[in-house]
Parts: C-alpha cells; structure tokens; sequence
C-alpha cells in the first residue's frame, strides 16, 4: 500500500536551470572565457555542480583545478541560486491531491542542504514537505539508495509503500535500488533511454503521475 511519494528537486519539482546556468556563466566570464547558452547546459542541470564545471571548462574530476572551480562555481550559485524560483506547472496540484489520499511527501535532492534549507521554502508549496533530504544530509548521494532509505526511515514508512518521482538516471537507480516504484519525470532535463527503460513507470506530465499511482487529478 502506498504511503509516501519522494521527488527529485531540479528537473522534477522545480525548473532551477537558469539560476544553474547564470552561475557557470558568471565565473566564465571572470576567467575571460565565452558565456554558454542556457540551451547547452539544461539537459545536465540536475547533475550537480561538478557536471557544469566538466562542461564548461572542458576539464574532469582528475583536472587540478577541478575542485576549485566546483567550490568556485557553488559560491556563484549562492548569489543567484534564488533569482527565479519556480515550480514545473501542477505541481503544487500534484501535492494537494496526494495529501487529499492521505499520502505524505517529501523531497531527495542531490542539491546542498545550504542551498535546500533556503530555497525550498520559497516555492510556497501548499503542504509543506513531511521530510528534506539534501545531497549531504547522509553518507551517500543518488544514485545510491541511502538518502531514499533514510527519508524513508524519517517517515517510518517502509521502503517498499514509498514511490520516488526523478528525471535522472540516478534517480531511477536509487529508487530501484531502494525498493520503491520508480517514476520518471519526463518532463525534466534528463533525456536517458537507460532511464526510461529501468523506470518502473514514465510520466510525461504531473498528472500523470497520479494516473501511475491510481489517483484521479482534482
């Protein structure tokens, strides 16, 4: 019997690319670099601060200025990471109709609890989130299962009574791996056949998330 329905946060409940992308592009152009298009860079907006840093500077995790540039890029971040906070359209809707059945939910974000704390409460969602995991509230980030496994565990709600909604391949994976029903957000950034073939379920809008479920849109 489901219980809870978890989210993913960039891509699936929220449309933060352009904050994402205006942050590369501000230490693009400190370093005498060209501006990206926001076009370019929103296929990986819910990938982390470390996929904006590979892409735009054409470097990887062994570059020794790679770390730099990742905490470069998170202080940037932490100057406009709120400049256009929005939610994809029904979500809110979604929310309301979950919590109509009696079914909580709560947000998994691979996204820094200094940013999470801060930004989620400005979306004024209707029914507050039950529970907020941030991508170093645990040991491990998605596509691992503990921060699904924990949120879980805050709710008192066994694995298996939980669903995860995620446009990610990480996303799908955690939840897979967690136990729970897999939906993918097909509405977000992430375009990735291996996610849509290991999702449990594929939703091509909000509302179609309760028809996976056996919900009727209100």
């Amino acid at each position: 019997m489901l219980k809870a329905v978890l989210f993913d946060l960039d891509g699936t409940l929220a449309d933060t690319a352009v904050d994402l992308c205006k942050a590369l592009n501000i230490i693009l152009k400190k370093r005498g670099k060209p501006c990206q298009t926001f076009d370019a860079f929103r296929p990986i907006a819910g990938d982390g601060a470390g996929a904006f840093v590979r892409q735009g500077f054409g470097i990887d995790d062994t570059h020794p200025d790679f770390e730099d540039l990742r905490q470069e890029y998170l202080t940037a971040y932490d100057g406009c990471f709120d400049d256009n906070p929005r939610t994809f359209d029904n979500i809110d809707r979604l929310i309301r109709v979950l919590h109509q059945n009696n079914i909580c939910w709560g947000i998994v974000t691979n996204k820094s609890k200094r940013f999470t704390d801060r930004l989620v409460p400005k979306f004024g969602f209707t029914v507050p989130p039950a529970v907020v995991v941030s991508g170093d509230t645990t040991a491990n980030a998605k596509p691992h299962p503990e921060p699904l496994l924990y949120a879980a565990q805050q709710l008192g709600i066994n694995p298996k009574e939980c669903a995860y909604v995620g446009d990610s391949l990480g996303d799908i994976q955690a939840a897979n791996a967690a136990g729970m029903i897999s939906i993918l957000a097909n509405w977000g950034y992430s375009m990735n056949d291996t996610a849509r073939q290991t999702a449990h379920h594929i939703a091509q809008t909000p509302y179609e998330v309760l028809q996976k479920l056996g919900f009727q849109a209100a």
